[in-house]
């Protein structure tokens, strides 16, 4: 059977679109009602985006080879996670990559570090990774949505279109699949309509630039294209987030320092591309 832009794109929006309802339909009594950090509901998600993910895995590089044709079912799973270059390529392209966002964000870095002492940094470790909620937020999440948006949705879109174009469409589909943060903020907190539609905007936005900055780094910048490199980037803009815009109880000094630090960054990240 032929493989058709038209099946190509249906299939990569279900794909994206069976993410979100994989814990966002037919939830069980036990977590309705329930805030998503409640510990019932992220457990709930970790089970059903596990099950999503390990179904995935298996039966898209066997549609893709067995229904269409393209590839065989070993080749495409493992180009899922790297494309078979050698080990020390990949660790050598994540310490590159790692490298780049922390040019990036080297004002929040700083301005981290003049604030901080060994029994908090302690504290922070454990709460952003060591946590059911950190471990969701910077470690499973990361992975898991590389793997749908990047990796497979990718390996969908790859037959049928040019990487320039999957460039710029795998960004979209990844920062609209954000939107159902909004439903969650107006459900949770009662906020207006309009304050709800500008976060979603806001978050759809960022997201959306983030993918189209990891989709240059994982196809362009480096020599291999491997998930461990991209779920890396992915964690580190979830744990440092959207730089802060104005800092409150410190040294003018250390402010100046912040802001130059942010332009440097952001400059420094530019040229390094």
């Amino acid at each position: 059977m032929q493989y058709t832009k038209t099946q190509g794109l249906l299939l990569s929006l279900v794909v994206s679109t069976v993410y979100v309802g994989s814990f966002r339909l037919w939830k069980p009594a036990a977590v309705e009602g329930r805030n998503r950090d409640d510990p019932v509901v992220i457990r709930h998600r970790l089970q059903r985006i596990s099950v999503l993910c390990g179904i995935l895995v298996l039966v898209v590089p066997y549609v893709l080879a067995q229904v269409y044709g393209v590839g065989s079912f070993g080749a495409n799973l493992v180009r899922l996670f790297s494309d078979g270059g050698s080990t020390s390529r990949a660790v050598r392209d994540m310490v590159g990559s790692g490298g780049l966002m922390g040019v990036l964000y080297m004002g929040p870095i700083f301005e981290y570090l003049t604030d901080i002492d060994v029994e908090d940094f302690i504290y922070d470790f454990k709460s952003e990774l060591c946590t059911l909620q950190g471990f969701r937020d910077h470690v499973f999440a990361p992975f898991t949505e590389e793997l749908v948006y990047r990796a497979i949705v990718y390996q969908l879109l790859q037959p049928i279109a040019s990487d320039k174009k999957i460039m710029l469409l795998l960004p979209i589909l990844f920062g609209v699949a954000h939107i159902h943060h909004a439903y969650e903020l107006y459900r949770t907190k009662d906020l207006p309509v309009s304050i709800v539609a500008f976060d979603a905007l806001v978050k759809t936005t960022y997201t959306t630039i983030f993918g189209i900055l990891a989709n240059y780094i994982y196809f362009t910048k480096f020599e291999s294209t491997n998930l461990g490199a991209s779920t890396l980037i992915h964690t580190i803009c979830n744990l440092i987030g959207f730089p802060t815009i104005i800092l409150s109880q410190r040294s003018y000094l250390v402010n100046i320092l912040y802001y130059l630090l942010i332009i440097a960054g952001i400059l420094g990240f530019y040229h390094l591309l």
